[in-house]
């Protein structure tokens, strides 16, 4: 902002948030480090969100938020959008529906000031919208706060080894040098698998990177979000993970990572979205199959390839052989572990209750 230099700037792409964004904004204003820069991006919301950020910004006399407006484009429009308007040597993107610890902004500083990475990231947990936990994982209270790590190494933890979740859209803080020199931007109009894709390119090409261990970012999962609803362009994740993996097979020692992301995880995501679709709706696994036939051509029976060649290599996914038994058999079984899930999360709470 005008008059105060800037390191860190914080992009928050908001759309229909007028609920939820004051919340978000009261996280960063409330950051005991106050040196950082906040950009809100409203991305032709039809509500009340941007007039509730403007009241916001007005009210409390905020000189280092700045709103900006552009027409309904998506949400990776919007973030290049708040990107090409930051000021700061690293930018991240905080969903505008998400919060943070009020430690977080001091400790990404130390973290840069220590070690000058080039990607930090921390972790999070899913809350709903009363604040609650939905993830069932518990801290490790003897863990080191901060652990040093190459790109490639967390790349392979996350991908091959599974011993790091994958870091979500708002878990992590990038150095705009290294998004310049590499041309890396969110892909305008993908839906789905574009968080993947940034993320990942950008463990793929970074030399250092610091993990703050600690629950830094609290995720809200809103029943109206694309991932709790029959939206087929969920499914725009396969370009989006093609893209990934021939970003990653230029650069040379990747082809384990990528040869596992392409497999795996693709077949793994294709699963998830069908779930994902199932849940929100009432449909057989044979409606939404034609659905997502009719708008990505050829991608079932390309999952299905890919499920077979796993399936040569060893795997023992149950989902893969009921999928290729018949697909209801994979819906039946889904439907079984959705209620199963809920169980356990139902146990979980209670156990942290006493």
């Amino acid at each position: 902002m005008e008059g105060m230099e800037v390191k860190v700037s914080v992009v928050i792409p908001v759309y229909n948030v007028e609920k939820y964004v004051v919340k978000t904004l009261d996280s960063l204003v409330r950051q005991t480090r106050k040196d950082f820069e906040i950009i809100a991006v409203n991305d032709g919301s039809t509500d009340r969100t941007a007039e509730v950020i403007q009241e916001y910004i007005l009210s409390r006399q905020l000189a280092r938020i700045k709103l900006v407006n552009q027409r309904n484009s998506g949400v990776s429009a919007a973030r290049n959008k708040g990107l090409g308007e930051s000021d700061g040597d690293y930018v991240y993107f905080l969903d505008g529906d998400d919060y943070v610890h009020p430690d977080l902004i001091e400790r990404i500083y130390k973290a840069l000031d220590i070690h000058k990475p080039d990607m930090v990231f921390w972790d999070s947990i899913k809350v709903d919208e009363k604040g609650r936990s939905i993830d069932n994982c518990m801290e490790d209270k003897n863990a080191e706060l901060m652990t040093v790590f190459t790109g490639r190494e967390v790349l392979h933890d996350i991908i091959v080894n599974r011993t790091i979740r994958m870091i979500g859209a708002s878990g992590a803080l990038y150095s705009k040098s290294v998004l310049n020199k590499y041309g890396i931007t969110y892909t305008n109009g993908c839906m789905s698998g574009e968080d993947q894709e940034f993320i990942l390119k950008n463990l793929t090409v970074s030399e250092k990177v610091v993990y703050i261990k600690k629950t830094m970012l609290f995720y809200l999962q809103r029943k109206t979000s694309i991932t709790g609803s029959y939206n087929i362009r969920k499914f725009d994740y396969v370009d989006a993970f093609t893209r990934t993996a021939d970003f990653m097979i230029q650069r040379p020692g990747l082809q384990l990572i990528e040869e596992t992301f392409l497999l795996r995880n693709m077949v793994e995501n294709y699963f998830y979205n069908i779930n994902s679709c199932l849940l929100a709706s009432r449909v057989s696994i044979k409606h939404l199959l034609r659905d997502v036939e009719k708008d990505y051509p050829g991608i079932n029976a390309q999952m299905i390839e890919l499920m077979k060649e796993w399936k040569s290599k060893g795997s023992k996914n149950r989902l893969i052989d009921t999928f290729l038994l018949h697909p209801v058999f994979c819906q039946l079984l889904l439907m079984f572990r959705h209620y199963k899930g809920k169980v356990i999360n139902i146990a979980y709470r209670m156990r942290r209750k006493h």
